[in-house]
């Protein structure tokens, strides 16, 4: 009789069995999400429709793209070399951080409306977190592919110079970047554990996308806001990443210098995720003690 082999490796050991059934989760979310080719495309068309706004309308009011981006930088006293281009890399983050935490909130609602939270991931013998971390790997990694994407099509439709992607500076804001995914996924499980706790998710993304818009500066510099909301806003890390992105792109103002901001976003990058882990498993014994999980 031939051996039935798994669909996905088992690999011996009880570290290498955790990171296979980590590997399962993503592998399961990518294979769904790419039979939905139109969910695909719309998610790389998304963030450019959005910053299409901004960008056309302020360029009929100025009267040119040249007069908008001078326009730009008078009002809000930046050095940014393009308007387009400053509002690209805003719509393109706010998509990103707000998808990620849509994907991984709805996710855990689904799962928890469908009965299979409690049945088929809390009573793994693995251990929740590592499911948690599969889906949450998911969600950015999606994210990030579909920012890189959009952000290569939009130069091209709104015609940015394509020099500014080829000089050194574009290492730092890839740097910024890829320091500022790790944040994202911490920013997930924070939202996580409100989804767990108030078992809602449609109406928390409609407030936070507002919020994540409003902290971040998609469409304008925090730099503008009275200086209470501008210290709320230094505390979302994604404000750090827009900016650093911007500041190596588009000579943005750094908020403190070049260097100080980027260690500052590597502070992020590493105390996000204890943050993260240790309140989603503060709200999820609570939640654990009263209701349940299974519950909705």
């Amino acid at each position: 009789m031939n051996e039935i082999k798994p669909l996905y490796p088992v690999f011996t050991g009880n570290l290498r069995t955790k990171l296979n059934a980590t590997w399962y989760i993503f592998n399961n979310r990518v294979t769904t999400y790419s039979r939905y080719k139109g969910q695909v495309i719309m998610s790389i068309l998304m963030p450019i429709m959005l910053a299409s706004l901004p960008i056309l309308m302020g360029s009929a009011i100025a009267g040119s793209p040249t007069k908008a981006s001078q326009a730009f930088q008078s009002t809000t006293h930046t050095s940014a070399g393009s308007y387009a281009g400053y509002m690209l890399i805003g719509a393109l983050l706010f998509q990103l951080v707000s998808n990620s935490l849509w994907n991984f909130g709805f996710w855990l609602r689904r799962e928890q409306m469908t009965g299979t939270l409690e049945s088929g991931v809390y009573l793994v013998p693995l251990g929740k977190g590592w499911l948690v971390l599969g889906s949450a790997l998911y969600v950015v990694v999606r994210n990030s592919v579909s920012f890189i994407i959009a952000l290569v099509l939009g130069v091209f439709i709104f015609s940015i110079q394509i020099d500014t992607f080829m000089n050194v500076t574009l290492l730092l804001g890839i740097l910024f970047l890829i320091l500022g995914i790790v944040p994202i996924i911490g920013l997930s499980l924070l939202f996580g554990a409100i989804v767990l706790k108030f078992k809602e998710v449609g109406s928390l993304i409609d407030v936070m996308q507002w919020l994540v818009s409003f902290l971040m500066g998609v469409f304008f510099p925090v730099t503008i806001l009275p200086a209470i909301l501008y210290f709320v806003a230094l505390l979302f890390p994604p404000t750090w990443t827009a900016n650093g992105i911007r500041m190596a792109l588009y000579n943005a103002p750094a908020f403190i210098g070049v260097w100080q901001d980027l260690l500052i976003q590597f502070w992020y990058t590493l105390i996000i995720p204890f943050i993260a882990l240790y309140w989603f498993g503060k709200v999820e014994r609570n939640v654990l003690k009263t209701d349940g999980v299974g519950k909705y």
